[in-house]
């Protein structure tokens, strides 16, 4: 109770990174591989599983928003009719550049009552449905012009991002219960 030493009060700051620097720990070894390993691959699941859950939380959160603003424009209920159409051509838009691509918006040529009318689609791809195929369109009775594309060329790319995003999201939520779970108790999942 009397005396310290200087090795006493060297041993009460805060402990070393590095145990090769504490005198205290001669005999035990400075590095397991093992450990480090296990450390690194736990840190490389906690960054991958945030990384699902945003990237999985934007993507059904644009696909959904899309599809929403879609089913907006469709035109439902008694007064709205349908017509077989085709593909004729696409609207390309975009700069070109590497980091904004081209995009392509389908052109498709209907007919009604005799008139022959084209629209092109609000939603544009890289990977847009080739010249040439059928579609079908919904519109108004009295607005024919302002038809939308109804079927996958119009309503494709929503349910990609909400299904995509969706599954990203679910396994970002899975695999942080397991981590979480691993991590500050409890059995961990298998």
């Amino acid at each position: 109770m009397g005396h310290r030493t200087v090795a006493d009060e060297e041993r009460k700051g805060p402990p070393l990174l590095f145990t090769s620097l504490d005198s205290s720990a001669a005999g035990k070894p400075d590095f397991d591989p093992a450990q480090r390993l296990q450390g690194a691959w736990h840190l490389v699941r906690f960054f991958l599983t945030v990384s699902a859950i945003v990237i999985g939380t934007f993507m059904s959160s644009c696909g959904t928003f899309l599809a929403v603003i879609q089913f907006a424009h469709t035109p439902l209920g008694p007064s709205s009719r349908s017509a077989p159409g085709v593909i004729v051509a696409h609207k390309r838009s975009g700069s070109g550049t590497r980091g904004f691509p081209y995009v392509y918006a389908p052109v498709v040529r209907f007919t009604v009552d005799g008139r022959e009318l084209e629209i092109t689609s609000r939603l544009a791809t890289n990977k847009p449905p080739p010249v040439g195929q059928p579609v079908r369109v919904r519109f108004a009775a009295d607005a024919p012009a302002r038809a939308v594309l109804v079927g996958w060329a119009e309503w494709g790319l929503p349910v990609e991002w909400m299904v995509v995003g969706s599954s990203l999201l679910a396994a970002g939520i899975v695999t942080w219960r397991r981590l979480t779970r691993a991590t500050f108790g409890g059995p961990a999942a298998s």
